[in-house]
């Protein structure tokens, strides 16, 4: 079953995914990070990435982000910050 996460204005939040449970997030910026667990994450032009406990994920996108728990998985998400000269050059990172 697949449901979008609805995330709060807060800096970050710790969402926990049982194991094969799919979700999504739409945020044209956005910054994950695998605490425990694994899972496979996919955006829009068929980038898509496998993380594991302690591994970092980041990007852009003008769709939604899909997450699946590859087993039971405690994910960090955060609101990317871009600074206005990142922002402008759209490849220098902060």
């Amino acid at each position: 079953m697949k449901t979008q996460m609805r995330l709060k204005n807060s800096p970050s939040e710790n969402i926990h995914l049982k194991e094969n449970k799919v979700t999504s997030i739409k945020r044209r910026y956005f910054w994950i990070r695998c605490l425990s667990g694994s899972l496979w994450i996919t955006w829009p032009n068929g980038l898509e990435q496998f993380l594991t406990g302690g591994k970092i994920v980041s990007g852009k996108t003008r769709g939604k982000v899909c997450i699946m728990a590859l087993s039971d998985a405690t994910i960090q998400v955060k609101q990317k910050h871009i600074s206005w000269y990142s922002a402008f050059w759209g490849w220098i990172p902060r």
